[in-house]
């Protein structure tokens, strides 16, 4: 059984995490979020989220990501709910 704390969790993991779970095809970043180089790691998956609607990031001008910040439940639940289209 694979257990995730929600109080280590942070973005770029959550992001994985979720492309994974889901095996969405994934884009080629394109820098849509200014504080996350094409080089990062999971820039395709966490771009890919932002193009299904998942995620909006973190601020919006410029729109920031914020890969090395915590995600509190409520985000989480947000992801989530968006993400597998809860009610």
């Amino acid at each position: 059984m694979f257990l995730v704390s929600a109080k280590a969790l942070i973005p770029r993991r959550f992001s994985t995490l979720l492309i994974v779970v889901m095996t969405l095809s994934v884009l080629v970043c394109s820098a849509v979020f200014l504080d996350m180089p094409t080089s990062y790691w999971a820039a395709n998956w966490i771009e890919q989220l932002y193009v299904e609607g998942v995620t909006g990031g973190c601020g919006t001008n410029p729109l920031t990501y914020c890969p090395d910040n915590p995600v509190s439940r409520a985000q989480m639940a947000v992801f989530l709910v968006r993400m597998f289209n809860l009610p």
